[in-house]
């Protein structure tokens, strides 16, 4: 793994930190999206950030 998949954790770590301590329902959310997030950046690093962005669209349609 490289220096930015480190990065990575740790900026993961600290949201789901920050809002473990607030609210458990988006605890989950991001726990999820952590999950997929993460497994679609080891399985390929290339075209990591479109599917970083459908991530995130996909979050944001299904709290609306």
């Amino acid at each position: 793994m490289n220096e930015n998949f480190y990065k990575l954790l740790a900026a993961w770590a600290g949201i789901i930190v920050f809002f473990l301590l607030f609210s458990r329902i988006w605890w989950l959310i991001l726990g999820f999206a952590l999950y997929r997030v993460t497994m679609e950046y080891i399985k390929s690093e290339e075209d990591f950030v479109p599917k970083l962005k459908s991530a995130l669209r996909g979050i944001l349609w299904t709290t609306k």
